[in-house]
């Protein structure tokens, strides 16, 4: 009987070194009073830690079916405007049902208003026409328009104005949990 009981305080100090990631002294030795309480204490609780890790990756695979949500900060139409439509256009074509915002702010605002074209003479409009026809929603900062005295007549019809281009951006990641890219 004797010998048994050393064996089962061998088994019990060997399973509080696994699982409680904690080594044993050097030599032999039973475990403690206060290394058997860990031991129990922490089997007690594994059920509830279990419990929470399930709960929070259920949660991620809950939003694993729902779209994915960019926005597109553009700051200067002549280095960005023709990228960030090629972006936005390949993003559609990998994902069609990403929601995708693009926001324009400082001298990105041109990309926004009428008659401005790209580098090879082709008028914006017709890009960003086809691309809110697909879903994409295109917002103008009000402050960069007060700035360089723009109307709001000379802003393609598909543009909605925001108050604030950096705040919408800032509103947009960490209240909707849009994903930020800069072409």
């Amino acid at each position: 009987m004797q010998f048994n009981h050393h064996i089962r305080r061998r088994r019990l100090a060997l399973a509080y070194c696994v699982h409680a990631a904690v080594p044993l002294r050097l030599g032999c030795h039973s475990p403690t009073a206060f290394e058997i309480k860990i031991m129990f204490g922490f089997l007690r609780l594994w059920p509830l830690f279990t419990c929470l890790f399930l709960i929070v990756f259920a949660g991620s695979i809950a939003k694993a079916d729902e779209p994915v949500k960019v926005v597109y900060h553009v700051t200067d139409t002549d280095a960005q405007g023709m990228l960030a439509m090629g972006n936005i256009r390949n993003h559609l074509r990998a994902d069609p049902t990403a929601k995708i915002t693009l926001v324009a702010l400082f001298k990105g605002i041109n990309l926004l208003l009428e008659g401005t074209t790209d580098k090879n003479g082709n008028p914006y409009a017709l890009a960003i026409e086809e691309l809110a026809g697909k879903g994409v929603q295109f917002d103008i900062c009000k402050n960069s328009m007060d700035f360089f005295k723009v109307n709001a007549d000379q802003v393609l019809p598909q543009v909605k104005a925001v108050p604030s281009g950096v705040a919408e951006i800032a509103r947009l990641q960490a209240k909707e949990h849009y994903v930020y890219i800069k072409p």
